[in-house]
């Protein structure tokens, strides 16, 4: 890739390619760039402290390690094209700085302007692009880019296939095009293009009608809009359903007022997970039906006591029965947890508005609304906004 690469970029890039042949990967995807940027100790992740840098080090490693081994050449260790994306928006970044050379930093900035693996590690630890953005400026007086950028990305697989060029398509030529497809509309759903996503997945869909990936993302881009009815029809459609279909369809019930219905397919799913179980007591507090969401909650938290969302949510549910500390200290411990949970900002604003302290909870809500409430979840968090300025 012809850039303009600042030394310590170039070391990422020579790290990670060191790394990947030593794994036998023989790729070089963005998890491993971002680990390459944290382990040569670039001023990208000075910010952090040793816990959080320790924390996304070990989240990265762990990821990796999912990969099977590959058999391809050792001479060739590809950028992936999710990484070769993320390094044409860090040019961006570079560009609309006026800086002459790409640098980590710029990387980074990227990766958190868009829904991937990295975004979601760094949120873990509280890290999301407006404070990651405001520490680049505070240490080292960078001129970092105020606001975050969209991604300038021309692909052809949005166009539709014509009729004649699929009928000469090979057995082999369409499972090739189709695997490139369903790269194109990751991408795509990553950087919050949901319209181009499903036009990606209709091409898809024209090769191979029954696809469940791209009939996945095509509802996950509906989700992503809050259309749930629209999402809800591409889940329905799929014939082969999974766990993680079957939940993501319940709560799509769920947002549109139908508990009963979620609940219903919720305990249609044999075996009961983590998710499963905190989802199911996630329904129930539709229901006001607290204790038994909490009894749902508690099997989550014993198979691991370290999984934020039923700890949180079983708080909400002590606070809403009226114990208000234990309801704390379960909300604090999940926040220690998983920082960037907007949720348990939210239900700690709740609590804090109820024990009459208007600093508190406005400091909550604006740590909900920095980590993507409104994206999550929705604009009801303007109720509690009211509610704090009422005080």
């Amino acid at each position: 890739m012809e850039v303009n690469q600042s030394p310590g970029f170039k070391a990422t890039l020579s790290f990670a390619r060191e790394y990947s042949i030593s794994r036998k990967f023989y790729f070089i995807d963005i998890d491993l760039i971002t680990l390459a940027i944290f382990i040569t100790g670039d001023m990208a992740c000075s910010m952090m402290n040793a816990i959080e840098k320790a924390y996304i080090v070990s989240k990265l490693e762990h990821q990796l390690n999912k990969h099977p081994e590959r058999t391809h050449n050792a001479s060739t260790v590809p950028l992936t094209l999710a990484a070769e994306r993320l390094i044409n928006f860090a040019i961006q970044y570079q560009d609309a700085d006026g800086q002459a050379e790409l640098e980590n930093y710029h990387f980074i900035l990227a990766a958190l302007s868009s829904s991937n693996s990295i975004h979601t590690t760094f949120k873990e630890q509280g890290w999301v692009f407006e404070n990651y953005k405001n520490a680049l400026n505070k240490l080292f007086d960078l001129p970092v880019t105020s606001t975050k950028l969209v991604l300038n990305y021309e692909t052809t697989v949005i166009k539709p296939f014509s009729s004649f060029y699929l009928f000469f398509l090979s057995k082999k030529n369409r499972e090739k095009i189709i695997e490139n497809l369903i790269k194109e509309a990751l991408v795509l759903y990553e950087y919050h293009k949901y319209a181009d996503c499903r036009k990606a997945c209709q091409n898809i869909f024209r090769l191979d009608p029954q696809n469940r990936k791209a009939r996945s993302y095509m509802a996950y881009s509906f989700v992503k809009e809050r259309k749930f009815k629209e999402a809800i029809a591409e889940y329905e459609s799929i014939k082969e359903k999974n766990s993680a279909i079957f939940i993501n369809l319940a709560l799509c019930y769920r947002e549109l007022g139908n508990p009963d219905k979620a609940i219903s397919i919720l305990n249609s799913i044999p075996e009961k997970t983590m998710l499963l179980l905190n989802n199911l007591g996630f329904v129930l507090i539709d229901k006001n039906q607290f204790r038994q969401a909490i009894s749902y909650f508690d099997l989550a938290i014993d198979k691991n006591e370290n999984y934020a969302f039923p700890l949180n949510n079983k708080g909400y549910c002590l606070f809403k029965i009226g114990d208000i500390g234990a309801a704390k200290r379960l909300i604090y411990q999940s926040l220690e947890l998983n920082k960037g949970n907007s949720f348990a900002w939210k239900n700690l604003a709740l609590i804090h508005i109820a024990e009459g302290n208007k600093v508190v909870a406005k400091e909550a809500i604006d740590k909900a609304i920095l980590y993507d409430y409104r994206e999550d979840y929705g604009d009801d968090i303007d109720e509690i906004i009211r509610l704090t300025e009422a005080m």
